[in-house]
């Protein structure tokens, strides 16, 4: 994922994160037809997950001058379990207003 001139590179043991909508260009670099690149976008509501964070008592860090709109990070198994679930839930659309 190229945003200017900075690349930011990603696999299956990282994903990436943009916390507003920027101008960016893409690349798949490998994929094939038994391991095909899979990709899903989450649009989060700012306000509805703030107030989930007060409501459950989550504490955030003080801000850094250093965070970026765009960053990749590892992922872990509790993100990965989390994202399963997800795309799952297009097995069963009737739970997925539930869910």
């Amino acid at each position: 994922m190229l945003l200017g001139e900075e690349a930011f590179r990603y696999d299956p043991g990282h994903y990436l994160i943009s916390t507003v909508v920027l101008p960016v260009v893409s690349n798949v670099i490998e994929a094939t037809e038994k391991r095909p690149y899979l990709g899903f976008q989450l649009n989060l509501d700012a306000t509805l997950l703030a107030a989930v964070m007060m409501e459950s008592g989550i504490k955030t860090k003080k801000s850094d001058a250093s965070v970026k709109a765009m960053n990749v990070s590892p992922t872990d198994t509790d993100l990965l379990d989390a994202a399963l679930k997800l795309i799952r839930l297009l097995d069963t659309p009737d739970e997925i207003k539930f869910l």
